[in-house]
């Protein structure tokens, strides 16, 4: 079979478009990232494989694109009414196995893109669309996370005003400063309570979401990034892929007769690393399965963050488990961990 692949470089005003055959570059053309430009360049496309079926050579057209977050959506949307394949690549996993050239712009962006795609095919995840439940949850994950930064970043500022400016001047930005809280406090809350509305009103995003959180160390937070990163469970076949992702996951470093410690990756969804960190330190000092491991591995003198990284990785597997065998967590439950 022969494949024709159609890359993106995704930015919010424009996407550059490459189409490669695996041999040559065949075209390329800059669209501006709105829904009537695209519609026409996709009708472009289409065209390609609709009429002049006996002059085709093509029997597959795939759409590669990187994940740019919302900058995706207007394309993705388009495309669902289209048979095209379409892969949303991680851009980490791109540079790590494609040569940049030293020149760089959109155009030669989107020909890496488009190479990474021909040369690994039979690794690319595809994409499905969402849910109107699994947009919004995503859409207000992502706020909520940026509405915590912001407060995060008020809040570490206030030592250093008290310490090093004039008091006059840190009391005036402490109460300026009490007010911004407060109001991000309440879109904090907001969206807390939209997000468990939303929850709700799906059936298989409540029940994998009260099993979740009957996990030591798993709050509503932590609960509804996790649905929400793994599209309800669905996007990791194993327990070890989602640690992977998640970032708990120790990997070898070793060279010849050199051998590293263990360490875990830092290419890793930083939220939900954090998200995962503070529930394992909730649950240090718990008389759970959890706590237990924590203090037995102390006890013999192992190193407390390498501990709580797989007290971390313990959470995460548990959690994998009891959604995979749908079932609330049980104290006095032994658990079969996923590999």
């Amino acid at each position: 079979m022969k494949r024709i692949f159609v890359a993106g470089d995704i930015s919010k005003e424009k996407i550059d478009f490459c189409i490669y055959d695996g041999e040559s570059f065949l075209a390329s053309k800059v669209v501006k990232n709105s829904k009537s430009e695209l519609s026409t360049f996709l009708k472009q496309v289409d065209t390609i494989f609709t009429d002049g079926k006996k002059e085709n050579v093509y029997n597959e057209c795939v759409f590669a694109f990187e994940y740019t977050g919302v900058y995706n959506n207007i394309v993705l949307k388009l495309l669902e009414k289209y048979n095209f394949k379409v892969a949303l690549l991680y851009p980490g996993s791109i540079k790590a196995v494609v040569n940049f050239d030293r020149a760089k712009n959109d155009t030669i962006d989107a020909q890496k893109i488009a190479e990474f795609a021909y040369r690994f095919y039979d690794k690319l995840n595809f994409y499905s669309p969402l849910s109107n439940e699994m947009q919004e949850l995503k859409a207000l994950i992502t706020e909520r996370s940026a509405l915590v930064k912001v407060k995060s970043q008020l809040i570490s500022k206030k030592d250093d005003q008290n310490k090093f400016l004039p008091s006059n001047i840190s009391m005036f930005l402490k109460k300026n400063n009490e007010k911004i809280e407060k109001e991000l406090d309440e879109a904090i809350n907001n969206i807390e309570v939209r997000i468990l509305k939303v929850i709700k009103s799906d059936e298989k995003l409540k029940e994998n979401f009260e099993i979740a959180i009957s996990v030591p160390g798993i709050g509503p937070a932590t609960a509804a990034v996790l649905i929400a990163c793994t599209n309800n469970f669905n996007r990791f076949k194993n327990a070890k892929q989602l640690g992977c992702y998640s970032g708990v996951v120790p990997f070898q470093r070793s060279s010849g007769a050199y051998k590293g410690k263990n360490k875990v990756s830092p290419k890793a969804n930083k939220q939900l690393k954090t998200l995962l960190h503070l529930g394992a330190v909730s649950v240090l000092n718990s008389k759970n399965i959890f706590g237990e491991f924590y203090n037995r591995k102390t006890g013999e003198g192992k190193n407390k963050m390498s501990v709580i990284n797989s007290v971390r990785n313990k959470i995460l597997k548990t959690v994998f488990a009891c959604v995979t065998n749908k079932q609330k967590f049980k104290p006095d439950y032994k658990f079969q961990f996923a590999a």
